[in-house]
């Protein structure tokens, strides 16, 4: 038998160990620059663009690093 919080407002935190090398430790070291704490860090081969109002996602051949608000897509997601 599962509980749900009573609280209207909770909280999700995901650990995770990740290994990256040359041009993707170099933009998650943007992190130290940025001085706030991101509400959102996704690594991923996944690139999110909003078109006409509905997002969507295309896939790379690479790995990115997305922060907060570096993209539309998570701009436009991430209002307060």
């Amino acid at each position: 038998m599962t509980t749900s919080p009573t609280s209207s407002t909770t909280s999700l935190c995901l650990i995770l160990h990740v290994n990256i090398f040359d041009a993707q430790a170099v933009a998650f070291q943007k992190l130290e620059d940025m001085r706030v704490d991101s509400k959102a860090i996704v690594a991923t081969n996944i690139n999110p663009k909003m078109v006409g109002g509905r997002l969507f996602l295309n896939a790379t051949s690479g790995t990115h690093i997305y922060f907060d608000k570096e993209t539309t897509a998570g701009e436009i997601m991430l209002k307060e």
